[in-house]
């Protein structure tokens, strides 16, 4: 089994008040991305009016505490991380007589999800934040989907049990 060292972020939040949290994350963006799971540390009595992420501080080896740069831990403007995946089989329904004829140049796939025995392939989505699925990309064996995503993450995919 791989384990992933972890280290220990200061993450600063404006959260109605500007407050603190002590996250333990792989890096520095995981720790912005889930300061919420943190330990609160205290509050400037000083209300703000946006909410999120406004500085990230990294603790050192010997106690001391080092500034990230907003490059490290700042998502891409206006693009959002998936904070979770997901692999199902998939079986294709039957399509709706003559609407694939009307779309020049495109074929419109309806899709369900079925349990493995029944899939006809796989898909890999990723899990956005307050807005559900995106799929990734489509797989003729599970295994296949599933080496995707360790290429992803950089871990296996866990099974449900």
């Amino acid at each position: 089994m791989t384990h992933n060292a972890t280290k220990i972020y200061e993450v600063a939040v404006i959260d109605r008040f500007h407050a603190h949290y002590r996250v333990e994350a792989a890096d520095a963006r995981a720790a912005a991305d889930n300061w919420g799971h943190g330990e609160f540390k205290g509050r400037d009595d000083e209300p703000f009016d946006d909410e999120g992420p406004c500085a990230v501080r990294e603790r050192q080896t010997y106690g001391t505490w080092r500034e990230v740069p907003k490059s490290e831990w700042q998502a891409v403007s206006g693009i959002v991380r998936f904070d979770d995946y997901e692999i199902h089989g998939m079986k294709r329904l039957p399509s709706c007589h003559g609407l694939e004829e009307e779309l020049v140049g495109f074929v419109i796939k309806n899709c369900e999800q079925v349990p493995d025995a029944e899939a006809e392939f796989w898909s890999l989505f990723g899990h956005i934040p307050r807005q559900g699925l995106d799929c990734i990309g489509d797989f003729e064996t599970r295994e296949h989907a599933e080496e995707v995503y360790a290429r992803i993450t950089g871990r296996r995919y866990g099974r449900p049990s």
